[in-house]
Parts: structure tokens; C-alpha cells; sequence
């Protein structure tokens, strides 16, 4: 959140009010603000978000009137390269037609949009971006823009995906996989179990430290290491004796407190 003038505006209606007075700026109708106009034009230059205007045209896509230098960076165009264009004739085939159906329609009924998109560099590659989009009401002006604040979110999304594969990965596992978060009170409280965890149905490290074996106090022992590995003996439903063995991770912040505790149990017999 941004503060200007004693208002919170988020970046997409702090971008439209530095569009609106770019606009103003070259407008006859300027008031006479030219040191806030001025501050404003050089924070979208500036700014490492992506800012562009684009003059909204009934029955077809809004053209690109200005970029700054973030997008223009990022893209590889030139700004009399986008001057003109649409917006949209950057974005990949891969996105499908529904993304570009939605923006227009937006467009053309003066609504905001709110968007992820694969777009085509001048070169060919491409990059993810999430921008939002809406309309610009520039006082006195005649004719009707549009703007676009976005940000490459690439990294972001391949981490993500990336994420979503790992836990997958994890998820199938035959190991017993389980994330403790601490609590406020210092207690340690399940908060992920994969899919061999659920069907076990035991908290074994909970079930560890309640005890007063001497197990116990090497789990603690551990904890305190950062990482832990045991023999764990049991008897099955049946009363057959069996063991398991139990990797145990401490996971701290910078301060170095415990925030939460990964375990892997696995079956030995």
C-alpha cells in the first residue's frame, strides 16, 4: 500500500491517479501542480512494476499509448514499437482465447480486470506477468484510456509449480510425512500429513514426547541439534513386535527459534 495525501491507494489505483495526472499534465486544463505532476510522471518512470496507458477504441482493443521503462526493459520493444498496438497482441497463444475474450469485454463494459498472462518478448521468449487493468477517468479529457499495472511474476510461478510437483511428490510417498508448526505456547501442533501419514493416523513425535522413556529425552537432544534420527520399537494391532525408523528436523528462523519440526518415519519390520 502506498500513502498519498492522507489516502491508502493499492498500486493499481495508485498507478490510474499518476496516469490521470500524466494525462492532465499535457492536458490545457492542468491545474497548476506541476511539482506533484512532476513527482508522480518520474515515480511511474521509475517504478519497477510495469505501467501502461492505453487509449480504450469502441468494437476494438485498446492500443498501447505509453509504456515506461519497466515493461519496455522486460519486452524488448522499443516505445514506437508498442505505440498503437494492442496489449494483447503480446500475450502468448498459449494463454487461450477465454483471457483475451475477458479483457475485452471488460474493456468495453469499463470494468477492471484482475490477471495472470504468458507474454511474448520481441525475441520470441516469453515470461508471466499479473497485471490488473481499468479503466482512467482523466477530468475533462475526451477520450477514454485504460491502464495496465503488472510486474513479472515468473520466478514466482515456476516456485510455484515447483511447489505443487514437490508436494505431489510427497503426497505419494510410502514414507510417513509430517509438519509440526509451534504454537504460540511453544506447543508443537500438526499442520501437514501426507497420504501414508493420514492412513497411519499417529502423531509418533507427540507421542515420543510425552513420554519419559529415555527416547524421549534424545528426541529433545536432537531438537536442539536441529535433527534427530531414531529406532523406534512397537507392536502392531495384532501384537507382533515391529520398529520404525524416525528422521526428525528442527526448523528455525534467523533468530534461531524453533518455528516448526519435519518428520519421516519410515518401516523397518
Amino acid at each position: 500500500m502506498f500513502a498519498l495525501r492522507d489516502q491508502f491507494l493499492s498500486v493499481a489505483d495508485l498507478a490510474a491517479s499518476l496516469a490521470a495526472r500524466f494525462f492532465a499534465h499535457r492536458s490545457p486544463e492542468a491545474s497548476p501542480e506541476d511539482g506533484w505532476r512532476d513527482l508522480l510522471d518520474r515515480a511511474v518512470q521509475e517504478s519497477s512494476d510495469f505501467v501502461v496507458v492505453m487509449e480504450s477504441t469502441a468494437g476494438s482493443a485498446p492500443r498501447v499509448v505509453y509504456a515506461n521503462p519497466a515493461f519496455l526493459a522486460t519486452t524488448g520493444y522499443a516505445a514506437e514499437e508498442l505505440s498503437g498496438r494492442a496489449l494483447v497482441e503480446l500475450f502468448s497463444p498459449c494463454n487461450g482465447p477465454e483471457l483475451i475474450s475477458r479483457m475485452l469485454a471488460n474493456a468495453e463494459s469499463g470494468l477492471a480486470n484482475e490477471l495472470e498472462a504468458l507474454v511474448q518478448r520481441r525475441d520470441g521468449t516469453t515470461f508471466w506477468m499479473e497485471f490488473a487493468t481499468k479503466p482512467i477517468v482523466c477530468g475533462s479529457a475526451k477520450r477514454a484510456y485504460r491502464l495496465c499495472v503488472g510486474r513479472d511474476m515468473t520466478l514466482r510461478k515456476r516456485a510455484a509449480n515447483q511447489v505443487a510437483l514437490l508436494m505431489g511428490a510427497i503426497d505419494a510417498a510410502s514414507e510417513r510425512v509430517i509438519l509440526y508448526e509451534v504454537g504460540c505456547d511453544g506447543s508443537l501442533e500438526p499442520s501437514y500429513e501426507n497420504g501414508a501419514a493420514v492412513s497411519a493416523g499417529r502423531y509418533r513425535l507427540l507421542e515420543i514426547l510425552a513420554s519419559r522413556s529415555p527416547i524421549a529425552d534424545e528426541l529433545r537432544e536432537g531438537l536442539e541439534r536441529g535433527e534427530a534420527r531414531l529406532v523406534v520399537e512397537d507392536t502392531t494391532s495384532t501384537g507382533a513386535a515391529c520398529a520404525s525408523e524416525l528422521s526428525v528436523r528442527a526448523i528455525r528462523n534467523p533468530r534461531g527459534l524453533l518455528e516448526a519440526v519435519v518428520t519421516v518415519e519410515r518401516t523397518l519390520r
